[in-house]
């Protein structure tokens, strides 16, 4: 929520230094013209390295390790291990049976 709310404070900002005023319709032509189309982007985040929006990415951001991700991860034996992305793997995807469980 932090960095949401930080990355839409600097396109309020963006909007308003070419625009000189903010209302609906200029920060959604801001949104349309620079934000979805990756021309604008927020790299200031705390969470994640890069919150970028492209036209084949929406409505959601641009997925993978230097961009918008979460941790995929998977309990091995009672173990919590990060599967994905590669930077934070712990373990490789193992695939558990299901007979023989108690």
């Amino acid at each position: 929520m932090y960095d949401y709310t930080n990355f839409l404070i600097r396109i309020l900002e963006e909007t308003y230094k070419l625009h000189d005023k903010l209302d609906s319709e200029v920060i959604a032509e801001f949104a349309e013209a620079k934000v979805f189309t990756g021309q604008f982007s927020y790299t200031d985040g705390v969470v994640m390295p890069e919150y970028k929006y492209t036209q084949d990415s929406l409505p959601d951001p641009v997925v993978g390790e230097s961009y918008f991700f979460l941790s995929i991860a998977q309990f091995i034996d009672g173990e919590y291990y990060v599967i994905w992305p590669e930077s934070r793997k712990e373990s490789g995807f193992q695939i558990q049976s299901t007979t023989n469980r108690d």
